[in-house]
């Protein structure tokens, strides 16, 4: 049976948050890999990886209010 865009679309959206799911734990990864070393990167990518949880949160919301 085929598919309709709307199905296509809510699967698209899932596909991004999945990925943003990935950022998080990349960046997670780098964090701990900076360590106390070089405050001035893990506070970079503790900047970024908030910035993509607010992201991840917009795109749940969206998909949740209106597709």
């Amino acid at each position: 049976m085929p598919r309709s865009t709307r199905e296509y679309l809510l699967r698209y959206a899932d596909q991004a948050i999945n990925d943003y799911d990935r950022a998080l734990y990349k960046l997670k990864q780098l964090s701990d890999t900076y360590g106390d070393d070089y405050p001035e990167h893990q506070t970079a990518v503790t900047l970024i990886a908030s910035q993509t949880l607010e992201t991840q949160e917009a795109l749940q919301l969206f998909r949740h209010n209106v597709m």
